[in-house]
Parts: C-alpha cells; structure tokens; sequence
C-alpha cells in the first residue's frame, strides 16, 4: 500500500544522501528515516534517532538531507510506525515530533537487510533497556 501511495506523491525524491553499498538509496516505504537540514552538523548521516510522536516511539536513522533550516521530514515507513498519515500530498503533522539524535548509528550499510536488522537490534536493545516504549 505504501508503495502504491508512494508512486503517487509528486515531491518524492528517488535519491537518498544515505546509499548503501551498491549505490541504492533508502526505500522510504521499508526504511524508517529522517531527513535533516545540509549543513546541520549536530547529527550524521546514518545516525540512530529516536522519533518520538503520540505516545509511539520509532528508532530511524538519518537516511537524508534537505533545506537548510528545515527539520520534519520522514519516510512514509517512519510516519506509518508513528501512527501518522504517511502520505506526501496530504500526509504529516504541523507539530508534535520528538526527535532524540544517539551520536552513534550504522554509517552505511551494506543492503536494505543489514539497515533493518541494524535498526531491530538497536531497537530492542533501547526497549530492553527502558529507553523506548514497546510499540
């Protein structure tokens, strides 16, 4: 569904800052990402963030950069697991997002796989910890 909706969004960038080995950018539909301002340099590309919104917690990484000044974009499987419309013509909120950047993360990773395993053991790990809910 999310791909379907994905095709339809006439801003949707097909490139991503964040590649992984072979070149491939981020699939916003699979990946939990934020995007972040260039020149921002508080965080890294392929950084761990945790994104906080409506009593949901989401482990992402920085898969992208943007507009200078501008902090709130997400991939439509970060705004999905965040119980927020995830579409790019109609989708989002004005407020309310938390975003919490771990100063470590996966860099680049070699495959979609790598990146999403990545992401559930650091997950769980941070859930184990009491650090993020169980969603």
């Amino acid at each position: 569904a999310l791909a379907k909706l994905a095709r339809r969004d006439p801003w949707r960038q097909s490139q991503t800052s964040v590649r992984y080995r072979n070149g491939k950018s981020l699939d916003p539909t699979r990946v939990p990402y934020v995007v972040i301002p260039i020149g921002y340099s508080a965080a890294k590309n392929g950084e761990f963030v945790v994104v906080e919104y409506g009593g949901r917690s989401v482990l992402a990484v920085v898969g992208d950069r943007g507009p200078k000044h501008k902090f709130g974009e997400g991939s439509m499987a970060l705004a999905g697991a965040l119980g927020i419309n995830p579409s790019g013509t109609s989708g989002g909120v004005g407020s309310g997002v938390k975003y919490t950047f771990l100063g470590a993360g996966v860099g680049s990773a070699a495959s979609e796989a790598d990146m999403l395993s990545a992401l559930k053991r650091q997950s769980l790990a941070l859930q184990s910890s009491g650090l993020i809910a169980k969603n």
